[in-house]
């Protein structure tokens, strides 16, 4: 008979405190998930905003049109095909919310970079 056998652990989700302990643990972890979920989405975003004014000054300044938005999908799938994201209706999702905001940038781009990018991919 081993140790374990003659002296079993006690039920320790029985402890005093226990469930308390447990409970702000699991708060603690939630929380800083969430704190990262933003971090990230607000550097995506940052980025798909430069991203997206990048598109429109070739354009404007090259004559750049959709032919380069279709390359420009594949190169940059391509080249991180971890990410998603990149597909050609994206670019021009991405150059569309810059066109939408360009002009309120630093009022925008705080508030929006707390919004998950799933949902603003979808207007």
């Amino acid at each position: 008979m081993s140790r374990r056998e003659k002296f079993p652990a006690p039920e320790l989700t029985k402890l005093e405190g226990y469930a308390h302990f447990l409970q702000t643990l699991k708060e603690r972890v939630r929380n800083a998930q969430l704190k990262a979920a933003v971090a990230v989405n607000s550097e995506l975003i940052g980025m798909y905003w430069e991203l997206g004014k990048s598109i429109v000054e070739r354009q404007e300044h090259a004559g750049w049109g959709g032919a380069v938005m279709e390359q420009l999908s594949k190169d940059l799938t391509a080249a991180f095909p971890e990410m998603k994201g990149f597909s050609r209706r994206n670019l021009y999702r991405i150059r569309a919310l810059y066109l939408a905001y360009h002009e309120e940038s630093d009022f925008v781009l705080q508030p929006v970079a707390q919004i998950p990018w799933g949902i603003i991919l979808s207007f």
